[in-house]
């Protein structure tokens, strides 16, 4: 074989390694995104059971002793869980996570209608904030519409390991002057 042969071998090997690590990448990338999707199962259960147990309730300690072994052991995989909040769905890396329809019992239009767009839970959320977070939830769909909204609660909270990205979804104000009808007031993003 002359020089020139093995290089195109070579080059040729090379090329399918990648594209045998790209496709191992999507790969894991999907496995990760169905541990993902159960997590998100688990945590929409936790808020329902959040709303109808006692605190004190084994039922809702198993939910939440649950979410939070899901959260731990995506850390093996994952620096950070960055999930995407769209009206219906909730998404990791193009992987829808979670879908339904549109109600108020929708985690992700219920994030949506308030302003979140993004979550971000980081290691240490799966112990006591993972907790809190399930109750902040609950507290917002118990409130009502007259309430602070889901924001506001989590601002109030400020927590340490899980973080959220939200747009203004405040209703536009008066026309400034000089500017066009689109752009004034609230309701940036």
């Amino acid at each position: 074989m002359t020089e020139e042969q093995a290089r195109a071998v070579k080059r040729v090997k090379g090329e399918a390694g990648e594209a045998g690590e790209a496709g191992e990448a999507e790969k894991g990338d999907a496995q990760l995104a169905a541990q993902i999707h159960d997590f998100v199962s688990v945590l929409v259960k936790a808020i329902r059971a959040a709303q109808i147990y006692v605190p004190t309730s084994p039922i809702l300690r198993n939910f939440m002793e649950d979410l939070s072994h899901k959260l731990d052991a995506l850390w093996e995989s994952l620096k950070n869980l960055v999930l995407n909040i769209e009206e219906l769905t909730i998404s990791w890396r193009g992987h829808v996570v979670y879908s339904g329809e549109q109600s108020p019992e929708n985690l992700a239009f219920q994030f949506f209608k308030d302003g979140i767009r993004r979550l971000t839970f980081l290691p240490g959320a799966e112990s006591d904030e993972i907790r809190e977070f399930v109750n902040v939830i609950r507290h917002a769909r118990q409130a009502g519409e007259q309430a602070e909204d889901l924001l506001t609660l989590l601002w109030y909270r400020d927590f340490s390991f899980v973080r959220y990205e939200y747009v203004d979804v405040l209703p536009s104000g008066p026309e400034v002057p000089g500017q066009p009808a689109e752009t004034a007031g609230g309701g940036g993003g």
